[in-house]
C-alpha cells in the first residue's frame, strides 16, 4: 500500500510540473506552505425553491470537515495535497423526510471518498487526482458495474475528485480565464470580467482589508476577491437548460501567505428540459461558507 501510495504521488507531481507555469499578473493566488495541514469546514445549505404544484423537494443542511496537507508547491505555484475527510454529517430543514437523501437516515455517515490526492494551479485549476482510499460503497458498485457493465454509469475519478476540490477551493479569475487585460478601476480596488465554472460570465473586484486576528489579538492584512454575474448566465446541454439567476463567492486571503481563510457562494439555478413552461421548471438555491478551522504541521 505504501508504494503505491507513493507512485500515486509521484504521477500527480509529475503532471502538476508539466502544467504551463502560472501567469505573475493573476489577480489574487492560492497560496499554501509546504507540510502544513490545513482544516476546513464547509457548511453547506440546500434549499429546493421549486413552486410546481403537488412538488415536494428535499431542503437540507450538509457539514463536512477535511484536512488538507500540502505533501509539495513548485515554482508556478502548483499545489500538491492529499484531501481527508474527517467528519461529515446532514440535517434536515423544514419537513424533510429523514429518510429521503439516497433513502438512508441522516445524520452522522459518510458520502464523500474518505482520502484522495489532488493537484491544482494556483488559481485552482484541477490538473490531476487519484482516490486513495474510497468508501466501501462505491468499491462495491465499482466492481458490480466491471460484473455488469449494464448495471449503470459511474462518472470518471476525475471528474468526482474536481467537484469535491472545487468545493473547498473555487476556480479564481486566473489568465486562462481573464476576457479584460490587468484590470480596471481606481486603486486600491480593481475589476475583472472572466468565465467562470460553469461557463459563466463573471465580475470580479479585488480590495485589501486589515482586521485583527482572533488569536494574537494583532492586525493581520487580506485581500479580498468579491464575484458576481452581471447578468443572468444560461448553459445549455442537449435538452437541458441550467440558468443561474444568481450566481456570488467572496474569498478572504491573507495578504502574508495567500492562504484562504473564508469562501462564501451563494448560487440559484433554474433547471428546465425542452420548452418547459418557466412556471413548471426546478429551482434551486445553494449556500456554501467554509471557513479556516485550525493549522498544523501535516501528520505522515
Amino acid at each position: 500500500m505504501r508504494i503505491l501510495f507513493s507512485v500515486l504521488l509521484s504521477t500527480l507531481f509529475v503532471t502538476s510540473a508539466m502544467a504551463q507555469h502560472a501567469d505573475p499578473q493573476a489577480p489574487v493566488r492560492y497560496g499554501f506552505v509546504k507540510g502544513r495541514e490545513y482544516v476546513y469546514k464547509i457548511v453547506s445549505r440546500h434549499l429546493d425553491k421549486t413552486e410546481k404544484p403537488d412538488y415536494y423537494g428535499d431542503n437540507f443542511l450538509h457539514t463536512l470537515c477535511v484536512g488538507v496537507c500540502v505533501q509539495d508547491v513548485d515554482s508556478a505555484g502548483n499545489v500538491l495535497m492529499i484531501v481527508s475527510t474527517l467528519d461529515e454529517r446532514y440535517e434536515p430543514i423544514g419537513d424533510l423526510d429523514a429518510a429521503s437523501i439516497d433513502g438512508q437516515s441522516m445524520g452522522r455517515r459518510p458520502m464523500s471518498e474518505p482520502k484522495f490526492g489532488v493537484s491544482i494551479s494556483c488559481t485552482g485549476e484541477f490538473l490531476s487526482g487519484a482516490l486513495l482510499e474510497e468508501l466501501a460503497e462505491t468499491r462495491k458498485f465499482r466492481e458490480k458495474l466491471e460484473k455488469n457493465p449494464e448495471a449503470g454509469s459511474m462518472s470518471p475519478d476525475s471528474v468526482l475528485l474536481k467537484w469535491y476540490t472545487w468545493a473547498i477551493f473555487p476556480v479564481l479569475p486566473g489568465p486562462k480565464r481573464l476576457n479584460t487585460g490587468p484590470g480596471d478601476g481606481p486603486a486600491p480596488m480593481t475589476r475583472w470580467n472572466w468565465t467562470g465554472d460553469y461557463g459563466c460570465k463573471l465580475s470580479s473586484t479585488l480590495r485589501d482589508s486589515t482586521s485583527y486576528d482572533a488569536i494574537t489579538g494583532k492586525p493581520q492584512r487580506y485581500s479580498i476577491l468579491e464575484t458576481m454575474q452581471p447578468s443572468e448566465n444560461t448553459r445549455v446541454q442537449g435538452k437541458f437548460k441550467t440558468q443561474f439567476e444568481r450566481y456570488s463567492m467572496r474569498g478572504v486571503f491573507r495578504a502574508s501567505d495567500g492562504v484562504v481563510t473564508e469562501w462564501k457562494s451563494v448560487i440559484q439555478t433554474r433547471l428546465g428540459y425542452g420548452d418547459t413552461p418557466k412556471r413548471d421548471q426546478n429551482r434551486y438555491l445553494s449556500e456554501n461558507i467554509v471557513t479556516l478551522e485550525e493549522e498544523k504541521p501535516c501528520v505522515h
